[in-house]
């Protein structure tokens, strides 16, 4: 059938303007139809060889075999469950397919470098990056360690290849190691996919009885009326303008109105639905994570004055200052088991948290990995009635890396690194105690500032300075955060 273009029939049009509307929607849609179904028998001719050789054009199966991955009966199994699917199951040209993978560390032992090895989508293209995963997430690196119980979703948007690909189904490969069997691996099925050419596209919209063809039928209809209707909006476009602008004018300011009062709904809706949560967080994580360092930060000090002295510090001081360090890890691990990581009424405030944490982390030393899991056993047997004189207790039943590991520390105390985890310890305190009150604020009319030391003001400024590599409003942001909490909220005066 030759192809007959839209600036033909318009021409044809032109010369006979009497051809009835109804001759022109029946020749579009016969055509559409006619490409359709012809389309649909190619692509179908195409597809049969492939399957009959019991494969796809790219790859006849995974390959790796999801149950077969990681499985040794002689070695612990590191079980790890990887579910995924797609938003739908077709595109056409410049089309996005939403994807989504959800990875579950289902044993008791932690995983490394979680990875994918292969992400087969015919006829797509997969993003240059995807959101989830962990911190810093990439296609080699989903996540660098994933905590045992843990889980992880990523997703992302696959765009549409050049040409149109027969159905096929969509799988990952993902990689991973654990400490006793690296590179171990597992698919998950995405399920079928397939890029749909123009017509194609446009083969399945017509075929949705209840949508396509009554949207296109009245669409054809729309435009005829249209042409029909100009005649008569010219005569009356004039007189019409002056009416139209006053009422756009009155109709701008109602829209006005009724958005900033729907704004307001919703963030009175989004504060009502918050408040319970931020409290209940506030008195489960962050109060208790601020107790935990204000008595580390105590004891500490006293250390470092005994330290000065000819005796030198006590073990028993020294045991209280480490259970303390201790107890703030475990309340963070039960926090991120638990939530997710910080929710503050303001986002400046979690990255200067978070920020302030990890300058902790690097001063005590505990960066590097064997000194983590040295100081993870000290936190592994922590419970909520778990005490210093539980903790004293327990000291005579410490491997040789802990009792390393408290040698170490009585040495840490008299140095240079206490001294400034000092300082970081109290800037963090005292700005998880001015968050955990900010839900309080509507019941005490008042949030009281919190005092910085100069020093203590530095490392909270240095923070923004080393965040604004992936946001460069970060050093202002920490800066106004500065002067927000150490103004506070004055109490109203009352009548």
């Amino acid at each position: 059938m030759p192809f007959v273009s839209f600036k033909q029939l318009s021409l044809a049009h032109r010369k006979v303007r009497l051809v009835p509307i109804g001759v022109v929607v029946a020749l579009l849609l016969g055509f559409a139809l006619y490409r359709g179904v012809v389309l649909g028998q190619e692509k179908q001719e195409k597809a049969e060889p492939a399957r009959a050789a019991g494969k796809s054009k790219a790859h006849a199966s995974p390959p790796v075999n999801p149950e077969k991955a990681g499985a040794d009966s002689s070695e612990s199994k590191v079980e790890v469950s990887l579910t995924g699917h797609l938003s739908r199951d077709s595109a056409g040209p410049s089309g996005k397919i939403r994807f989504w993978i959800t990875i579950s560390n289902q044993s008791e032992a932690p995983i490394q470098n979680l990875r994918f090895a292969d992400f087969f989508v015919p006829g797509f293209s997969r993003p240059e990056e995807f959101s989830g995963g962990c911190n810093g997430a990439t296609w080699g690196q989903v996540c660098s360690e994933l905590a045992p119980q843990a889980t992880v979703t990523i997703w992302g948007d696959l765009s549409a290849g050049e040409n149109s690909e027969p159905k096929e189904n969509a799988y990952a490969v993902v990689l991973w190691d654990s400490k006793t069997r690296p590179a171990q691996a597992a698919a998950v099925q995405l399920g079928e996919i397939e890029r749909l050419s123009w017509w194609e596209a446009l083969w399945k919209w017509l075929t949705q009885l209840d949508v396509g063809l009554p949207t296109l039928t009245a669409l054809l209809i729309g435009v005829y009326k249209l042409r029909q209707g100009k005649k008569e909006k010219r005569e009356t476009a004039q007189k019409a303008a002056e009416a139209a602008a006053e009422a756009a004018k009155k109709s701008e300011q109602e829209r006005k109105e009724r958005s900033e009062a729907e704004l307001r709904e919703q963030h009175q809706q989004t504060w009502n639905l918050m408040l319970p949560q931020a409290n209940r967080f506030s008195l489960k994580y962050y109060i208790p994570s601020a107790n935990a360092i204000v008595t580390s930060a105590a004891h500490l000090a006293l250390c470092r004055t005994s330290s000065a002295t000819p005796s030198g510090a006590n073990d028993p001081e020294l045991h209280s200052a480490l259970f303390d360090l201790v107890q703030l890890q475990w309340h963070r691990l039960r926090m991120k088991h638990a939530i997710g990581g910080y929710y503050f009424k303001s986002r400046t405030a979690e990255s200067v948290t978070e920020g302030l944490f990890q300058k902790h982390r690097v001063h005590f030393k505990v960066t590097a990995p064997q000194r983590f899991i040295v100081r993870s056993k000290f936190v592994k047997p922590l419970t909520r009635t778990y005490d210093v004189g539980d903790f004293v207790a327990g000291s005579p039943s410490w491997d040789a890396e802990q009792k390393q590991f408290f040698l170490d520390f009585k040495t840490w105390v008299k140095s240079v690194d206490c001294e400034k985890d000092l300082i970081v310890l109290g800037a963090m305190s005292k700005v998880l105690w001015y968050e955990s009150n900010r839900p309080f604020l509507n019941w005490y009319q008042e949030q009281p500032p919190i005092v910085l030391t100069d020093d203590e003001k530095k490392e909270i400024e240095a923070v923004g300075e080393e965040g604004k590599s992936e946001d460069a409003s970060m050093p202002r942001r920490v800066t106004e955060y500065i002067s927000e909490i150490t103004t506070g909220v004055p109490a109203a005066p009352r009548p």
